[in-house]
């Protein structure tokens, strides 16, 4: 299994991150110039909520449909793609808000199937998903850090 990371300090508390996330099919377009489209497919409260997003990624377009579980708090979710296949090669990735001195740790994590094939999936994809990953956490602190 590759596991992509990324973190970044936020300057907020780890409930910002939460109410992100819950307000997502808002601030999406605000949080990475190529993120396409964002929508909750079930009525807020419904747990686990279902999402559809689409974005470009290393010049390929990535549109899947995934639940997202709250965790402990709300400070953690875990999301899932709905379609067997997808979650064959991409079986989960997670957010996570860990408390930190002035603020808190945000922290992206995606699970992908085929460590066997990772010098071409570096080429082919990982290396554009991690930039984007990085791209995101960088506007994050922008658009979360509470003065």
């Amino acid at each position: 299994m590759i596991i992509l990371e990324e973190s970044a300090h936020l300057e907020a508390p780890p409930e910002a991150l939460a109410a992100f996330l819950e307000a997502l099919d808002h601030r999406y377009r605000d949080w990475h110039p190529d993120h396409v489209l964002f929508r909750w497919d079930d009525p807020p409260g419904a747990r686990p909520r279902r999402f559809f997003f689409d974005e470009r990624i290393g010049g390929r377009r990535i549109a899947m449909h995934m639940t997202m579980e709250p965790g402990a708090g709300g400070l953690t979710a875990r999301c899932r793609p709905l379609r067997r296949t997808t979650r064959w090669v991409v079986p989960w990735m997670t957010f996570a808000a860990i408390p930190e001195p002035g603020g808190c740790r945000y922290l992206h994590r995606i699970a992908v199937r085929g460590r066997w094939l990772k010098p071409v999936l570096d080429r082919l994809i990982l290396d554009a998903v991690r930039r984007h990953m990085r791209e995101e956490a960088v506007n994050l602190q922008r658009l979360i850090t509470v003065p």
